[in-house]
Order: structure tokens, then sequence, then C-alpha cells
């Protein structure tokens, strides 16, 4: 009985330490996520710059840019616009100026009130005059009643040139802020290549498991090459 209990214990002890001995041999399992995570990398890669696949991607992006250009561009020169597509460029241009929830209001209704925005929680009303030379007096007070109506804190008069003095006087009298709106374009700082990223960021296919390990690095190529 002793020598069967001897003989059991012996092999129960060459059998760990053999388990023991293969366990050390094993590679560690930061090794093993290592190695899968470079395999697979190395993998997204190649699939991602199949010739086929990449000009795909290369159209898609250039359709997306051309009509990032067209939104952020005029038509035609500002003279030459209708006073409705002035307030239509005009309410485009106040976006990057920080505005939001901008509304284009309808003229019958309006007090002379055509734009609605809001900037930093402040309310405002806008009025867009093509030819500031025939604003008068009167206009100038039905907007200021409009900037009520409208429960705004605040009213600006946008321009394509500078108001005369007696003009910008009685406007200040009205608590109306005037702009000029070739001066407001031309102090613009916004980066074009940031406007660019912000606007193609959406589009990027990010649930693919193909294009995720290589977005961040096409998306600085594109930028490169596609830059406004």
């Amino acid at each position: 009985m002793v020598l069967i209990s001897s003989i059991l214990l012996g092999l129960g002890i060459y059998y760990i330490q053999d388990a023991i001995r293969k366990i050390k041999k094993l590679p560690s399992l930061h090794s093993k996520r290592t190695y899968h995570k470079k395999k697979d990398q190395v993998h997204a890669v190649k699939r991602f710059q199949q010739s086929n696949r990449l000009k795909k991607a290369q159209i898609y992006i250039k359709k997306l840019h051309k009509r990032f250009i067209e939104e952020k561009t005029t038509i035609k020169p500002v003279e030459l616009m209708t006073e409705y597509e002035l307030i239509l460029y005009y309410a485009k241009l106040i976006q990057h100026m920080a505005y939001k929830d901008v509304q284009i209001i309808v003229p019958s209704e309006s007090f002379g009130v055509a734009i609605i925005a809001q900037q930093h929680g402040v309310r405002t009303a806008m009025m867009v005059c093509k030819e500031p030379e025939k604003l008068t007096p009167e206009m100038m007070n039905h907007f200021a009643t409009g900037r009520a109506y409208y429960d705004c804190e605040r009213a600006i008069l946008m321009t394509p040139t500078t108001l005369c003095p007696d003009g910008k006087q009685f406007a200040e009298e009205l608590h109306i802020t005037c702009w000029n709106m070739k001066e407001k374009e031309e102090q613009l700082t916004y980066d074009e290549s940031e406007a660019w990223q912000a606007y193609l960021d959406p589009y990027l296919i990010k649930h693919d498991q193909d294009l995720k390990q290589y977005a961040i690095y096409e998306t600085h190529r594109l930028l490169e090459t596609y830059d406004a």
C-alpha cells in the first residue's frame, strides 16, 4: 500500500513539473496581443491600399470637396445679386462668425428683419439692405420694432458698403449695430483647412475595421491633396 502511494505521488510530481515546463514555453498573453495587433494593422493597410478601393475613396472625397467649395463661395459678385440672394449669402457668411440657428424670415411679416440667429446665447435680428443710400429713418424705426417683435436682444444692419454718417448716427440712437459686410468678410480669419476637415469628418467610414487603423493618416493626406 505504501509502495503504491509512493508511485502515485511520484507520478503526480512528474506531471506537475512537466505542466510547469510547458506553460513557461508558451508565449505571454501580451506577446500574443502585440503579434495579433501588428498582424491586423498590416492586413488593414494592405486592404485599404488596394487600387480599386483607394480609387473609389478618392473620387468620393473629390465630390465632397467640390460640394464644400460650392457651399462656401458665391455664385456671382455681390453687386449683381438680388436682395434675396444677398440675404442667403449673408446667412451663410455669419455661420463662419459662430452664429447658429440661422433663420430666414418671410419679408411680408418681418418688420424689415431678414435673418434671426444666435451667437453665444444672444438672439439677434438682422436686416439686409443692398442699397444703403435708399435707407430711410422710417425703415430703421420699423426694424427696431422688429427686434422687439421677434424677442431679440440685438439688432444688426448689414450693408455691402459703409452707411453714411447721418444714417449710422440714427442707427446708433436706436441701438442698432451697423456692419459693412465687405469688411466683415475680409476680417474672417477661420482656417480653410480646419473648415474642410470639420466638413469631411462626418463622412469618414469609422465603423469599417479595415479603414479604422488608417483613417488619421488618410485624412491628413486628403487635406494636403485637396486643401482649399
